[in-house]
């Protein structure tokens, strides 16, 4: 269910959706910036029918934040966290 979160963080950094982990730094790890961030925000609240209030973007600092904020706010369970072998 929660799979649409990784396809649109991939989107916006560019990279494959099999590689992103829930503990990558959106910042640091995918290089978005806070425009970048912005964009996601909308497709996030259509996809899920939720409303992602402006204080609580200041949470979101890995994909797992974000994957966990909307299963909360949908009431989802997050899948397993995703690992990348090294």
């Amino acid at each position: 269910m929660l799979e649409r979160v990784n396809e649109i963080i991939a989107a916006h950094a560019d990279c494959d959706v099999k590689d992103l982990r829930d503990d990558e730094n959106l910042v640091e790890d995918l290089e978005l910036d806070s425009f970048e961030m912005m964009q996601m925000i909308p497709e996030f609240e259509e996809e899920y029918a939720i409303h992602i209030a402006d204080a609580d973007l200041k949470n979101f600092r890995t994909v797992g934040d974000i994957r966990n904020y909307i299963g909360v706010k949908t009431g989802k369970a997050p899948e397993s966290t995703r690992k990348r072998s090294a």
